[in-house]
């Protein structure tokens, strides 16, 4: 057992047992969208482990409230987990802190085509069916004038079964996601799903602490704090590499990391 891993195993412990006799808890609502956040996964995904290590060392219990993404943004007094560009719209936080990076991409079953789908610009999406999550779609009349047809889905399930049974041409999804539900929906077809990395669609995972939060900012500086510990003691890179594989985290992870916490600690509420 390595260092790292022992002290996340006496970490673990330690929390558990503070998450069991203390009164205080903070609350997060999510969109299921394992492996990154799921009501059903240990510790709820790898959104979820790290928020629940971090709340342990800060010294609270943890909620996480997964509903439909559109009803997540639609809810401007809550406190969110996942993209902040989704939320900031709609609503002021205090604290915005990226925790982790997603990397988003166009998914197709190659069986449903004649041949290989080229896919370089939004343009080459002229004429297909594409599906999105209900509430990632932005811009709709930019995609509209360019022939492009989406159908949004409060399920990324449903877009994945709709993408294997031709009703879908290509699906948005993040990289992960759409891996873990083909992996379980489809695991004899694995090899004929496609993926194209759209470019620049690396995006930061955050927690957001509403405006309103009763000592929103004190409470966000112990997070960091707890961020910086867990990346420093090698506790974040094993929890990380457990959903992406041993040696498999993007190079640029924590490039992306520091550059993304610098952004979004800019344009928080005072």
């Amino acid at each position: 057992m390595t260092k790292a891993v022992l002290l996340y195993a006496v970490a673990l412990m330690m929390g558990l047992s503070a998450f069991n006799i203390r009164a205080d808890n903070i609350s997060f609502g999510a969109n299921e969208s394992p492996p990154y956040w799921s009501e059903n996964m240990p510790f709820n995904g790898m959104g979820g482990e790290i928020m629940h290590t971090l709340s342990r060392i800060v010294g609270l219990g943890i909620r996480i409230n997964f509903q439909p993404l559109q009803r997540l943004i639609d809810n401007d007094h809550n406190n969110d987990l996942g993209d902040p560009s989704f939320y900031i719209k709609n609503q002021d936080f205090s604290v915005i802190i990226p925790i982790a990076i997603s990397q988003s991409s166009f998914h197709y079953y190659r069986p449903n085509h004649q041949h290989d789908l080229y896919i370089d610009s939004w343009d080459d999406l002229s004429g297909l069916k594409v599906g999105i999550l209900k509430g990632g779609l932005e811009q709709r009349e930019f995609f509209n004038e360019l022939g492009i047809q989406f159908e949004e889905s409060y399920k990324q399930e449903s877009l994945i079964k709709k993408l294997r049974l031709g009703r879908l041409d290509v699906v948005i999804e993040l990289d992960l996601v759409a891996k873990q539900l083909i992996d379980r929906l489809f695991p004899e077809d694995v090899d004929d799903f496609q993926l194209i990395t759209i470019s620049d669609s690396a995006t930061p995972i955050a927690m957001m602490i509403d405006a309103n939060y009763p000592n929103a900012h004190q409470l966000g500086e112990q997070y960091r704090k707890a961020l910086a510990e867990i990346v420093e003691k090698g506790i974040y890179h094993d929890i990380v590499e457990k959903y992406y594989g041993a040696g498999k985290i993007p190079d640029d992870w924590f490039i992306r990391m520091d550059k993304y916490q610098r952004i979004y600690r800019f344009i928080e509420v005072e």
